[in-house]
């Protein structure tokens, strides 16, 4: 449902796309279209969008550089540049040891696809997944994405899914009024999530990270099961906040996974199926219902569904 992208920066050359028309409507649809779904690895610790940047300085100003700053400055604002370390050996200074970087950190953890150009590409051993710029839009790779899928409830299934999500969230809330730690299939989906969250080069620059639930009657009791259950997941200096809403009025229902970067509707909730082989629909939201939803569920002490009932941080 979001797929993560390597990317040489000579995609964005001014010989190249300044007398190609057609290379240079390919890299404006591919932007637009990351928008949708799509991360960017930005390779040597964020090294990679500096140097797009000085590509995109370097253009003639006119319409195609206002698209590409306009797609780049949407990116931006989306979070969807996600910061990937330095792989090696070389600190790459032309466009075939930036692809070099791309395949190498690829190795390391798997790009959906690398997009390069034709040049760069000829004669290099290229992973499958390697894009030209001028045919990935029309590659069946760039066709083949989703905005929704059935996904399997099982917990294995929901980390496939959302492997890039969670792992490159600095901000992240896990909502369903429904939870109920206590019983396996919930805590084992839960289990699964905070697992993968965590697991990172830097378990801590997941800043944020809140489960909501609805109201229960014995809040201590909730409290500990939580804690005893979840609490020795959570990595050392990591904390999970726990908040639970009165929601008088019954109009918690709709489930979601939020992050800093995009939205997950999942319409049956967080749990694993208890009846066998079973699916749910997920669909990735636009970005003003993503921030909505998150604005509704960080308001300070009150929301759509009334006051915050209890509410405590584990470990």
């Amino acid at each position: 449902m979001l797929y993560e992208f390597g990317l040489s920066p000579g995609v964005f050359d001014k010989s190249l796309i300044t007398s190609n028309d057609f290379l240079a409507r390919d890299l404006v649809r591919f932007l637009d279209g990351l928008q949708q779904n799509g991360l960017i690895g930005n390779l040597c610790d964020g090294e990679l969008r500096r140097e797009i940047g000085r590509k995109l300085v370097a253009l003639p100003s006119g319409r195609l550089r206002e698209e590409l700053r306009y797609g780049l400055e949407m990116l931006d604002r989306r979070q969807r540049f996600i910061d990937r370390p330095y792989a090696g050996p070389g600190w790459p200074d032309d466009d075939a040891t930036w692809f070099q970087e791309a395949v190498t950190s690829h190795s390391n953890e798997a790009f959906y696809s690398i997009v390069t150009t034709e040049v760069t590409a000829n004669g290099r051993q290229c992973p499958p997944c390697t894009l030209r710029i001028g045919s990935v839009c029309s590659s069946s790779l760039w066709t083949g994405r989703q905005n929704s899928r059935r996904v399997e409830r099982r917990a294995t299934a929901f980390q496939d899914v959302l492997r890039p999500v969670l792992r490159n969230a600095k901000s992240l809330m896990l909502i369903d009024p429904h939870i109920q730690p206590e019983r396996a299939r919930y805590f084992r989906s839960l289990q699964a999530m905070i697992q993968l969250a965590y697991n990172r080069l830097v378990p801590n620059s997941l800043k944020v990270f809140e489960i909501h639930s609805k109201t229960k009657a014995d809040y201590s009791w909730y409290h500990n099961e939580l804690r005893s259950r979840i609490g020795p997941l959570i990595p050392s200096g990591c904390q999970v906040r726990l908040v639970l809403w009165e929601d008088p009025g019954d109009r918690f229902h709709n489930r979601f996974i939020l992050t800093n970067f995009c939205g997950i509707s999942v319409d049956r909730g967080l749990d694993e199926s208890d009846q066998g082989l079973d699916h749910d629909d997920w669909e990735i939201i636009d970005e003003r219902h993503r921030e909505d939803v998150w604005n509704r569920f960080r308001t300070a002490g009150v929301s759509t569904y009334g006051p915050v009932a209890y509410e405590c941080t584990l470990p």
